[in-house]
């Protein structure tokens, strides 16, 4: 995160004062778009996952996860005991195995408690990614002693750039961020960022790996068939501060990257498969480099670092290059980026699909990207607080706000095509007109019997 606002805003903030901040403006999505709550009365919610049969799974912070189901929402599991929950750590993000209907299998990455005697605090951590089977029986419970570690010793020192995103690829891999560990503040610099550089290190990284063995896989850029445990033979790129959210784009198969960062940049960083099987652009820079438009911009408070002395003069001799952020915009007054999906679906209209979407946790609003251009996606204030946004089932988007604890569908009510066509029915919903065509009053009605807003 940045300063200031940022670390007003940060995970270290009480909801309270998200809410706060964020209650004295209503959210502006574009005209024809509104917003239907799904789930509200949370605590500090992460991320969320939609299985197949209608169930919501939502990471907390704190440690928790729950389940929401038939506007019901319950506790799954309760890993609060085992979470450091110290500033930007805790209980981050929640996947679905792409194979889930068969193996009910999910994943859950957070900032292990290494100090319980004197839990929450600012000891070093372990970042931890576990799985755990849902019961065949009760859906709504774990199964259990399914639970197993996948990965571990990701060693934190400060209190952010800890664990980060999660995606799966089109075989079923698993990708994992990890920010740089350190305990970099704003005014001063750490040299523990370097760890970003060392292939022997989480630190920094995004792997990628099997998801039933924790393994490195072949195609891995610097994968060793003698040692696939090893930390290098997961690595798929490095250089990064904190790559908070991760989304993988099929039909270009690409992987975007919501990399957050100081108070002068946030990047959306682009790997594709080809230069990931190549080896080549891999490296995203930080802390010598970040941000920049088209051109990856030397860090001032790392500059005189020898190491990044070293890079600077490969750099300028034509010998390496640190590939560029696709598109980088200022954090001044705190910022903290947020990447959702390419949006692929029929829902919205025409011109949104294609586009990128992202958020930005502190300054509250939402953007789309398009060929390397940003536009507002409504207004600024007023989200709470966006922290994951994602594809829904009925092809809108959903993004948890963790100021106000809701999740929050974004919907179009419009007609300018897509949604359906002609409206022919409104239906309010938590306070929110929604416009649906025959058609989509009945995949409505189907739905309505699996996810009624809660409250």
């Amino acid at each position: 995160m940045s300063r200031g606002a940022a670390r007003r805003f940060a995970f270290a903030c009480a909801a309270a004062a998200c809410l706060a901040a964020t209650a004295s403006a209503a959210a502006a999505p574009p005209k024809g778009f509104a917003l239907r709550t799904i789930v509200r009365g949370l605590d500090e919610p992460t991320a969320f996952a939609w299985a197949p049969d209608g169930r919501i799974y939502i990471a907390q912070k704190k440690g928790m996860v729950r389940v929401f189901h038939h506007g019901v929402l319950e506790d799954f599991l309760d890993l609060r005991k085992e979470v450091n929950e110290h500033a930007e750590r805790g209980l981050v993000n929640i996947a679905l195995d792409p194979r889930f209907a068969r193996n009910r299998t999910l994943y859950l990455l957070y900032t292990a408690e290494l100090r319980p005697d004197d839990p929450d605090e600012l000891h070093p951590g372990n970042g931890t990614l576990v799985s755990v089977r849902v019961s065949k029986s009760d859906p709504d419970r774990p199964e259990t002693g399914s639970r197993r570690t996948i990965l571990s010793g990701f060693r934190v020192i400060g209190p952010w750039h800890a664990v980060a995103g999660m995606t799966f690829d089109a075989r079923g891999r698993l990708l994992v961020g990890f920010g740089d560990g350190s305990p970099y503040y704003p005014k001063d610099f750490s040299a523990a960022a370097l760890w970003t550089y060392d292939l022997g290190v989480l630190n920094g990284k995004i792997v990628r790996i099997d998801p039933a063995t924790g393994k490195g896989v072949p195609g891995n850029p610097f994968y060793d068939p003698a040692r696939p445990s090893a930390v290098r033979s997961k690595v798929i790129a490095y250089g990064f501060r904190n790559p908070f959210s991760i989304r993988y784009d099929r039909p270009t198969d690409r992987f975007y990257v919501g990399d957050v960062g100081t108070d002068q940049w946030e990047e959306i960083d682009v790997l594709d498969e080809p230069s990931v099987r190549a080896g080549v652009g891999l490296d995203f820079g930080w802390p010598c480099y970040e941000g920049g438009d088209g051109e990856a911009v030397q860090q001032t408070a790392y500059a005189t670092l020898p190491a990044c002395h070293e890079l600077y003069r490969r750099a300028a001799a034509g010998q390496e290059r640190t590939v560029a952020p696709m598109y980088a915009y200022g954090g001044q007054g705190g910022a903290a980026i947020v990447v959702g999906p390419v949006y692929r679906g029929t829902a919205y209209p025409q011109r949104y699909r294609g586009r990128l979407f992202f958020a930005d946790f502190v300054k509250d609003r939402l953007w789309t990207l398009d060929d390397g251009k940003a536009s507002d996606f409504g207004g600024a204030g007023g989200w709470g607080a966006p922290v994951d946004i994602q594809a829904t089932p009925r092809g809108s988007l959903a993004y948890l706000a963790f100021g106000t604890g809701r999740l929050n569908e974004i919907v179009y009510v419009g007609g300018e095509g897509g949604g359906g066509g002609a409206l022919v029915w409104g239906l309010v919903a938590g306070g929110v007109a929604l416009a649906l065509t025959t058609a989509g009053w009945l995949a409505h009605r189907r739905h309505a019997a699996r996810a009624r807003p809660s409250g």
